[in-house]
């Protein structure tokens, strides 16, 4: 059955520059053809947003763009509220996104309201309809991992251009000391989100479990990334005359993705050289110019952000992906699998995959031992070839599009045949 859905989006996502702008445009995929539904879409004061892309890709959908509050507006917002919200939570708070939230869930009748994390989900009444929040991952389990390894010192990653400058340098100033009260904060708001909404559903089924485990909650889900990616026909290695193409792929303004790209560039690519690997490295996205500056050289390529990488990736040999901490699946892992790259990576990069080393990809302790396996990519064709296959038959029946759609709409029927919506109301008073 058809019903109005409003989605809230926490940011722009055409085009998907990182993981939780693609798992924002997998849900409104899931949702096409299938619900009326209305989007509103958060951006930067100044930030620029073709509307003319989001209509062409889901014609049938409203979309409404808000401006992030200004830091006046929030922080009064917070201030009414008085309660210890999450920095990250309290920056979306303002009484004309409220109105305007609720005029289109007014107008259009809407059932069911999708929150795009946590710091959208305090915008509506949930007493007014039922509600879902979608989380890639429990941040609170991530910043801890961030406080312990003690990485970087750029607290607010992708939100940094979209804050005021002056409350951008002193949240990255006192990083250790915000990112603490952030954990804090949003710890508090995790364990409530099972009460306080209808369904909560993470990208990962071990992180769901683990959150059913935390708080008792049965209405608590699971719907990793899907591909549709197809593994290209004829991957093969160089000639052992040619180079080898290494690649990184991700939003290097994450905290997660920069320490993953220094290492790579600090640990993995010396010990290459050590072994007598000749390559260029390619790291594939957004990246601050700083790290440009810093390590760009004749064998190593900063592509920036590329709306179609395709050709690109095409031409990559291997995909070079440390993580270290971090909870969820990790989408840039997905994406090399399921087009057919050789991937190798660390234990915290496959979280939530059932994989073997050896077997859809590597899986190494320290820089030498990832050096090694490249060595034996570039040596051995068979195993090369081998590798590439199996990845891609993991990704296409592991996170096939159709069968995780079903999911979602599933957890979504479930919900409306609920009685009752739930009843926390919306924070900053009455409006």
């Amino acid at each position: 059955m058809s019903v109005p859905i409003l989605y809230i989006a926490s940011r722009p996502f055409i085009p998907a520059a990182g993981g939780r702008e693609n798992m924002i445009f997998q849900s409104l995929q899931f949702l096409e053809n299938q619900h009326k539904v209305s989007v509103v879409i958060f951006k930067g004061k100044n930030e620029l947003v073709d509307l003319q892309r989001y209509y062409a890709r889901f014609p049938k959908f409203r979309f409404h763009l808000l401006d992030l509050p200004t830091a006046p507006n929030w922080i009064l917002e917070w201030i009414i509220t008085a309660r210890p919200l999450p920095l990250q939570v309290a920056m979306y708070l303002s009484r004309s996104g409220k109105r305007l939230i609720r005029s289109i869930i007014d107008d259009q009748k809407c059932k069911l309201v999708i929150a795009d994390m946590l710091r959208t989900s305090m915008l509506f009444q949930t007493k007014d309809c039922i509600s879902v929040v979608e989380l890639d991952d429990l941040l609170s389990v991530r910043y801890l991992h961030n406080i312990r390894a003690s990485v970087g010192n750029r607290l607010l990653g992708t939100y940094e251009d979209r804050m005021p400058a002056f409350a951008a340098k002193i949240a990255n100033r006192f990083s250790r000391t915000v990112l603490r009260y952030e954990r804090w904060a949003i710890s508090r708001m995790e364990r409530n989100s099972a009460t306080r909404h209808n369904a909560v559903v993470l990208v990962s089924h071990a992180e769901a479990a683990l959150f059913k485990q935390m708080t008792g909650a049965d209405n608590v889900y699971a719907v990793p990334p899907t591909t549709k990616i197809r593994k290209a026909p004829d991957r093969l290695l160089p000639s052992p005359t040619d180079r080898i193409n290494l690649m990184f792929f991700g939003n290097m303004h994450t905290t997660a993705n920069r320490q993953s790209l220094r290492y790579v560039l600090e640990s993995v690519l010396p010990a290459l050289t050590h072994l007598g690997v000749d390559y260029r490295f390619h790291a594939i996205g957004r990246c601050p110019p700083e790290l440009i500056a810093r390590y760009q050289r004749p064998d190593v390529f900063f592509t920036g952000f590329l709306d179609n990488p395709d050709d690109l990736f095409d031409s990559m040999h291997i995909h070079i992906a440390p993580m270290f901490g971090g909870t969820g699946i990790k989408t840039k892992i997905l994406e090399s699998l399921a087009r057919g790259i050789p991937t190798i990576t660390t234990a915290d990069g496959v979280i939530g995959m059932s994989v073997e080393s050896g077997r859809e990809l590597f899986i190494c302790a320290d820089a030498n031992e990832i050096a090694l396996r490249c060595v034996d990519l570039a040596r051995d064709a068979n195993l090369y070839r081998l590798l590439s296959k199996a990845s891609a038959r993991f990704a296409s029946e592991q996170f096939n599009f159709d069968i995780n759609r079903n999911r979602y709409l599933d957890i979504l029927r479930t919900c409306l045949a609920a009685p009752v919506a739930k009843t926390a109301p919306v924070l900053g008073g009455a409006q």
